[in-house]
């Protein structure tokens, strides 16, 4: 028994120390010093291979192998971050917690009359106010009470001592509870969209299609959490690829998608997105895709074939190979509008009127073959050709799965709304004596108060007046 009342005292102790203001601060900093950290020690994300991340931690062994223990370079999911990001959570929630008792107070939801505990000090109030009388009127106090319910107060009154107490937007106190339940959906939503925010592109030609292989992702961010995507399948039917004055207009992509079992060809391009609940897809680049044969030099035979998606657009130089164990290696250039002058080979424009490609052929560091063919032609080198046989575009079709932007958007509604609640339809408070046909009246609000000060002026005119009630 003793012991119990031990660790709950103990208990009770960390509760108190843990929601109080200076432990939310402390929190915080320390999660800005680790966001800030985030910016400054390099991150696995970033390195381009595991070769490169290892040469950091060679670099300075003892620092970098240290950083890497702590889980730093990872320091987004570390699980110190991770610690005291839940630290931050449940402190939140416990504030909100120990609100709710004073936020239903001061709402008159619990405690309703102790707005009638003010005394006789009320009459050396400057504002007072000669009630009318009349048969519709049976009593002062209840003349008030009708007075200020037309005007959207919250009236607290008792007769027999002839006091009121009168309240204007009662509820504005839970804005604060709104508020901070805000803060809850705001990082819910943060966190998911980064633990579970999955980011991909694939290169598909026309015609090609993504059937729910993961691994045919270059993967640019993986997620943390609920890994598993769902079932979509798309196809690249048609790339739509544009120039005006040599610039690049316009890129867009036809696909075919299949969702739910529900299938809609739907046009994407890099600002005109898909959406399919969590999933969205977009068009972030296009390229050529050539079909290269080779053929026998004898007899014509095909030999190899394939269809290859080159980054060659816009002057730039790819290279491809049939066999990546072989060293036979093809570098391409592409002229989209191909034309000669003499001995210079260029492009007129950079629509695909006229393609043809630069091939060199190199086995090993020896150049075996070079020359450019237009679509049908063939390069010879050894007993073999190659053949530019056909020719068709790509497009690299971005992935993003994100959970998250759902609570987060319905975060910053719930601010939006406890902040209007708290500065704009702020709490006003009157506390009436009524003695005879004579009111005492003094007031409060939770903002402004000169400006208050002129509506209760106004409304002690109004009630001698006999207007309002």
């Amino acid at each position: 028994m003793w012991m119990s009342q031990r660790l709950s005292h103990r208990l009770g102790a960390v509760y108190r120390w843990f929601r109080k203001p200076k432990t939310t601060v402390s929190i915080i900093v320390i999660l800005l010093i680790l966001y800030v950290l985030g910016l400054v020690i390099p991150q696995k994300v970033f390195f381009a291979s595991w070769e490169e991340y290892k040469a950091w931690l060679d670099s300075r062994p003892l620092l970098h192998t240290f950083i890497d223990r702590l889980g730093f370079t990872e320091i987004y999911v570390s699980p110190v971050t991770l610690f005291f990001l839940g630290l931050f959570y449940f402190n939140l929630i416990a504030v909100v917690i120990e609100r709710v008792p004073v936020v239903l107070r001061r709402a008159y939801v619990t405690d309703r009359d102790r707005g009638l505990s003010f005394g006789d000090g009320i009459k050396t109030t400057t504002r007072r106010a000669r009630i009318p009388s009349g048969e519709s009127s049976p009593s002062p106090v209840f003349y008030l009470s009708q007075f200020f319910r037309r005007q959207g107060w919250h009236v607290v009154m008792s007769e027999k001592v002839g006091k009121l107490f009168a309240v204007k937007n009662r509820w504005s106190a839970f804005g604060f509870l709104i508020f901070h339940l805000s803060f809850l959906f705001c990082l819910t939503g943060g966190l998911l969209i980064y633990y579970s925010r999955f980011s991909g592109r694939i290169m598909l030609t026309e015609g090609q299609a993504f059937e729910g292989d993961l691994t045919q992702f270059r993967v640019t961010k993986d997620a943390k959490i609920m890994r598993a995507l769902p079932p979509i399948y798309f196809r690249v039917d048609e790339v739509l690829l544009s120039y005006e004055q040599d610039q690049r207009a316009d890129l867009f992509a036809s696909l075919t998608i299949l969702y739910k079992g529900e299938e809609k060809v739907e046009r994407i391009g890099i600002n005109q997105p898909a959406r399919r609940d969590h999933v969205t897809l977009l068009v972030s680049n296009a390229g050529i895709s050539p079909l290269f044969r080779i053929r026998s030099l004898s007899d014509g035979q095909e030999l190899d074939g394939a269809w290859f998606s080159l980054n060659v657009l816009d002057g730039l130089e790819d290279r491809f190979q049939f066999d990546p164990k072989a060293d036979l290696v093809f570098r391409a250039r592409f002229f989209p509008d191909y034309v000669r002058t003499g001995k210079v080979e260029t492009s007129r424009s950079k629509e695909l009127r006229n393609p043809a490609f630069f091939l060199r052929v190199e086995q090993g560091e020896r150049t075996i073959a070079e020359g450019t063919i237009l679509m049908g032609q063939a390069l010879v080198f050894g007993e073999r050709m190659i053949e530019f046989a056909d020719m068709r575009l790509w497009a690299e079709v971005q992935l993003v799965r994100e959970i998250g932007p759902a609570p987060l958007v319905a975060g910053f509604a719930l601010a939006v709304v406890g902040l209007i609640m708290r500065l704009v339809f702020f709490r006003k408070e009157v506390s009436i004596l009524v003695e005879g046909d004579t009111a005492y009246l003094s007031g409060q609000s939770e903002y402004y108060p000169h400006t208050f000060g002129e509506e209760l002026d106004e409304l002690v005119q109004r009630l001698e007046s006999g207007k309002g009630a």
